[in-house]
């Protein structure tokens, strides 16, 4: 075809989605055929096709300048909902509607709470911070200022406190309590922990190195990761970022986008 019009575009978005039992976009090449054509031959009508466009992520490379202006306004028609506080219980496996299995993380959520809403100071989104708690702890190993502090909002003390920032719409009154029902089955959900901590590895554990070989010529140094250094003289030095034993675990890590069920 020498031309894409917003009928063959909005046809060919639903074909491919309705080749996807999961809703999402396969078939990258027919998506980048798409693009191309919109981008090349599609007399365009830059206010009007704008949404048919964004669909096919062509129009960046149409008008940079309207991309920019509907994805700001985009960002600032979106609702920005609090997030909760959960412990990790550990993991187990579920089925799907189509009989395939995942492997799902368990996660418990214990008293969590809205402990204060601080809408006397915006911060640079217009949002709002709420402070979330979670757990229960002894009223002697909290601090008076602390005690008056959960006291005021009518809220038991908590062990953990976390802020998040929601949008105005989105605030939730203090001492409401959150639980799983704060979410629906199969939302996409951004998490952040500690990963748990394994102490000083070799390489092997740490980076998964194949080590070296059992035999013939090697003498006691089997699990060791072997020459380190970028040539003999130049640059002679090792690189930054190189991969070596070290401390495992216990950084913070965040995952994007996964998909949370009940």
């Amino acid at each position: 075809k020498t031309r894409l019009d917003g009928e063959m575009l909005t046809t060919t978005l639903a074909s491919v989605r309705a080749q996807s039992r999961r809703g999402m976009l396969p078939l990258l090449p027919v998506l980048r055929h798409a693009r191309g054509l919109a981008a090349q031959s599609y007399p365009l009508d830059k206010e009007k096709d704008a949404d048919v466009l964004k669909e096919f992520g062509a129009l960046r490379m149409v008008d940079r300048g309207l991309a920019r202006k509907l994805a700001l306004e985009e960002q600032g028609a979106r609702v920005v909902r609090s997030g909760v506080l959960a412990k990790k219980m550990g993991m187990m496996s579920v089925y799907d509607e189509f009989g395939e299995k995942f492997a799902v993380t368990v996660l418990q959520m214990q008293d969590v709470q809205v402990v204060s809403v601080k809408d006397d100071k915006k911060n640079k989104n217009g949002q709002v911070n709420l402070q979330i708690g979670a757990g229960e702890v002894k009223e002697k190993n909290v601090s008076k200022p602390m005690l008056g502090h959960f006291a005021k909002n009518g809220v038991a003390p908590k062990a953990i406190l976390k802020e998040f920032s929601v949008s105005p719409q989105a605030v939730i009154p203090a001492g409401t309590v959150l639980s799983a029902s704060h979410f629906v089955p199969g939302q996409l959900v951004d998490v952040q922990g500690v990963t748990a901590g394994k102490g000083f590895a070799g390489v092997m554990k740490r980076w998964g190195f194949a080590g070296q070989r059992a035999t013939h010529g090697v003498s006691k140094t089997h699990r060791h990761m072997g020459g380190t250094g970028a040539g003999g003289g130049d640059p002679g030095r090792v690189f930054k970022g190189k991969k070596m034993p070290g401390r495992m675990g216990g950084r913070v890590f965040k995952g994007k986008k996964m998909p949370g069920r009940m």
